[in-house]
């Protein structure tokens, strides 16, 4: 099976039916693929052991070769300039914003909110673990078959205009991040490096990203306020203009 995701094309060799289903609106009939990625039976029975020990709810080996096929699609996509980034991306207007957090802070409800108050001009790249990759320049964010349980996953690229830090707060505000708590928050939601040489691949990466793409911290209640907040501070823009 071919697919085509991040203006890459990638052969999986799979053994079971869930990646075809998942992979439906990324696959292509031809094409010479940069690179192939196929998950071990050894390695989708180390993640069944791993579930039972630790009391976690089953899984079946279909959904769990996708879950190890797209461990190594990302580490080969290092190679190709191509980084995982767990987070939710929205883009409108053509230009994307990408919301990271720990799971659980409320990603995908910060992105519900763009939607409604945007509506049709608003589309949602990726609702969970997007690749971001450089092209002509300057660092996009592409929709991959691997988008949380919302689904939120479209087959595209756009432009990253902003990266942003959500926090839950009773009150919203956003602001600035640099330095230090920028690296540890990108770092912290990015793919985690089995070698020495990969974690200097990543480290490249994440220095043409944070050196070219503002990064923010975003403190929000559910509000649509906070969406318009969130909006105002990263783009420069009033939404009443």
């Amino acid at each position: 099976m071919l697919i085509r995701i991040a203006e890459m094309t990638i052969e999986i060799k799979n053994r079971y039916d869930y990646l075809p289903w998942l992979c439906q609106g990324y696959i292509v009939e031809d094409g010479e693929p940069l690179f192939s990625v196929e998950a071990s039976e050894a390695a989708i029975d180390e993640d069944i052991k791993r579930l039972e020990e630790n009391g976690e709810e089953p899984m079946t080996r279909g959904y769990l070769e996708g879950v190890e096929v797209y461990r190594e699609l990302c580490i080969k996509a290092l190679e190709h300039g191509a980084m995982f980034l767990h987070s939710a991306c929205i883009a409108v207007d053509g230009e994307a914003y990408c919301f990271t957090a720990d799971s659980g802070t409320g990603k995908s409800t910060h992105i519900g909110l763009w939607m409604k108050l945007f509506g049709d001009r608003a589309v949602i790249v990726n609702g969970d673990k997007p690749l971001l990759r450089k092209k002509d320049g300057v660092f996009h964010v592409y929709g991959t078959p691997w988008c949380g349980k919302e689904g939120w996953s479209t087959n595209m690229g756009a432009p990253i205009k902003a990266l942003c830090l959500v926090t839950r707060s009773e009150t919203n505000f956003i602001e600035p991040m640099d330095g230090f708590n920028v690296i540890f928050a990108i770092i912290r939601q990015t793919l985690h490096p089995r070698t020495e040489e990969e974690f200097d691949i990543i480290m490249d990466l994440m220095d043409g990203l944070l050196s070219s793409v503002p990064m923010y911290r975003l403190g929000c209640n559910i509000s649509l306020e906070a969406a318009k907040v969130a909006y105002e501070g990263m783009s420069g823009k009033k939404l009443d203009e």
